[in-house]
């Protein structure tokens, strides 16, 4: 009972605390009865969650809890999931974990916390938030409140709308995006079928690039060069051919 921590604050290098296989570096064996893990002070450490639906509760820059620790974990630089659905949420008012997420397998979910975050794409399934976090094998964005912009690679993307404020590229599906803007290739933007407004802004960015609409009456209004709006409350500019 109470808490049982493995503290390698002080250790003088990164760490390794694996939930799957119940080792970790510097202990011959398995440890048992683990509730909370700090790694090195200044190299960090690493975890790596179980093999189920995980949940990781991101409350600070290397700080959190995730299922099988119930005390958290600190110092730590980078979370692995496991072959389960993993989810990393942060918490209310932190914009960034400040280190590496991996999903490790399975439907893995990467949510921000309420306001203004940048998202860039960097391949599939993978990306930075807001400058400091880097992730990759996630499948789902999921942002909340604010302003959310979404970038896509500098080469340029097949984007698919798939609802108001929702989309699919590079194997990711987003949601509670407003912004979403191409690469200095050629992007497309589609909107699916049944699906008459993105209902934030596109910017296209350079390349060649495509916003088609879905089947249907559609009321396009142009403002300026490659800019207008598409069914009043899609707003889109840099685009080079309306379909």
């Amino acid at each position: 009972g109470g808490v049982n921590e493995l503290d390698y604050s002080g250790y003088g290098s990164a760490i390794a605390v694996n939930l799957q296989t119940d080792k970790a570096t510097a202990i011959t064996g398995t440890f048992s009865n683990i509730t909370e893990v700090s790694g090195d002070s200044t190299a960090g450490g690493t975890i790596t969650g179980g093999n189920v639906s995980n949940t990781w509760n991101i409350s600070g820059a290397d700080t959190g809890t995730v299922t099988g620790l119930t005390d958290g974990f600190s110092n730590i630089n980078a979370l692995v999931g496991g072959t389960g659905a993993d989810t990393f949420t942060l918490a209310s008012g932190v914009s960034t974990f400040n280190g590496s997420i991996t999903g490790g397998g399975g439907t893995d979910t990467l949510a921000a916390t309420n306001g203004a975050n940048a998202w860039n794409i960097t391949g599939a399934n993978a990306g930075t938030l807001n400058g400091t976090t880097t992730f990759s094998g996630i499948t789902d964005l999921t942002a909340a409140s604010g302003t959310d912009t979404l970038t896509g690679v500098a080469a340029g993307s097949s984007w698919s709308i798939t609802g108001a404020n929702a989309v699919t590229v590079s194997g990711m599906n987003a949601t509670s995006m407003e912004a979403l803007v191409g690469g200095t290739g050629n992007d497309t933007f589609t909107l699916a079928s049944g699906v008459s407004t993105f209902n934030g802004s596109i910017t296209g960015n350079g390349g060649t690039d495509v916003l088609a609409a879905t089947d249907g009456t559609n009321a396009w209004s142009i403002t300026g060069a490659n800019a207008g709006t598409l069914n009043a409350t899609t707003t889109f500019t840099g685009i080079n051919t309306l379909n």
